[in-house]
């Protein structure tokens, strides 16, 4: 049976920003600054940043979404990482509405936000973006690893387990990671155990395909301005849209009885 790589085939997509800022920000020391940033950050984008979850070394912005069947989640919208101020955003999720309160085009609120986080903190600059991008595509009952192994790694022996495939695209301009992993769904199982609830995870019998891209700036030795960010966080989704698209449907006729 063939296996196609088609857009309708994602089930969970998200994207994230991540950006290097000199001198860095310690989450700990700069509270003051950083409470000001909440504080201009929610009021100007209330549908991206919700609840702020503070202590000694945790900032973190969450937004309550819909889930599908009436609940709510919250989901963190931007955090602080040892790598920098990341924004992570969810195009899709298996539990989610198809809804989101964010535009289509994420790049301008990107750049809205961290346009603010700058002017609370002017003596620092940005010298580094990074964008990542990761769906998960189903295969259904067909296992993904011998889809990516069919299609990228024929030479492994039968039965291998944990396929993954990993390469890099670097020029002057952008470092560009990706990667493709085989991984088996699972369902989340509570349990009661003497009136204890535990949760377990139990693998089904559908299988999945985890793609990541990460596309980063090659040259940090000048600050990068709006402009230029927007050029590295167009250039990320123009890899992944086209580049990334082609190689993955150039593997449409994988055959994997």
């Amino acid at each position: 049976m063939d296996y196609e790589f088609t857009e309708s085939k994602i089930d969970q997509d998200v994207e994230v920003v991540r950006v290097g800022i000199q001198p860095p920000i310690d989450a700990k020391a700069d509270r003051i600054h950083l409470q000001e940033f909440y504080n201009r950050v929610s009021e100007k984008q209330p549908h991206l940043f919700g609840t702020l979850t503070q202590a000694p070394n945790v900032f973190e912005i969450k937004k309550q979404l819909s889930v599908s069947g009436g609940g709510r989640v919250e989901i963190a919208t931007f955090f602080w990482t040892p790598q920098g101020p990341t924004l992570s955003f969810p195009r899709k999720l298996p539990f989610m509405d198809d809804e989101l309160p964010w535009a289509q085009d994420l790049t301008k609120e990107i750049l809205d936000c961290l346009d603010t986080l700058q002017a609370c903190h002017p003596a620092r600059r940005v010298f580094r973006a990074t964008k990542r991008r990761e769906i998960v595509l189903s295969t259904g009952t067909i296992d993904s690893g011998e889809v990516i192994r069919a299609r990228f790694a024929t030479g492994l022996p039968e039965n291998t387990q944990n396929v993954a495939v990993r390469w890099t695209d670097t020029d002057d301009m952008y470092d560009r990671k990706i990667s493709l992993a085989a991984l088996q769904k699972r369902n989340v199982v509570v349990q009661n155990v003497g009136g204890i609830e535990f949760q377990r995870q139990e693998p089904t019998e559908e299988f999945g395909i985890r793609m990541t891209l990460e596309v980063t700036n090659a040259r940090t030795a000048k600050a990068l301005e709006r402009e230029d960010l927007k050029i590295i966080l167009d250039h990320a989704d123009t890899y992944y849209n086209e580049t990334v698209w082609r190689i993955l449907k150039g593997a449409s006729n994988v055959d994997t009885k």
